[in-house]
């Protein structure tokens, strides 16, 4: 029976799903305090934290979602975002990707190794102006 993984192999094979199977490119901002807008109205602040980091998106398995029942009400599009693994991507950073906006509600990585670094968003909007 094979041993584990070495950290030269597990390298490997992340630089591999990397390469292979993250198609687009995306933006990444964190809420860094707030600021006044122009009526005068604290509102959030955005940092950018990544900036064109590679990423792949998909439908997450209805078995995934029963994963986190309460996490998400109502009908919008749910999302499953990968990243290479070391990517700083926190809960509730907003990621856009083609135009599109999406608010990261969950980190779903947890395994003691992982090839992909991986996210369940939310789309926030239709389009980016």
């Amino acid at each position: 029976m094979p041993g584990p993984l070495t950290a030269g192999q597990l390298a490997f094979l992340q630089t591999m799903a990397t390469t292979y199977t993250l198609d687009l490119m995306a933006n990444t901002t964190r809420k860094s305090g707030t600021t006044t807008d122009g009526r005068g109205h604290q509102v959030p602040a955005w940092t950018a934290v990544l900036t064109n980091v590679v990423c792949g998106m998909g439908d997450p398995a209805p078995a995934l979602m029963q994963l986190f029942p309460g996490a998400f009400i109502g009908a919008e599009r749910k999302v499953k975002l990968s990243f290479p693994v070391g990517s700083d991507v926190k809960r509730d950073d907003r990621v856009t990707i083609g135009g599109r906006s999406y608010r990261v509600q969950a980190d779903i990585g947890r395994d003691s190794f992982s090839l992909l670094a991986q996210f369940i968003a939310v789309q926030t909007n239709e389009a980016v102006n």
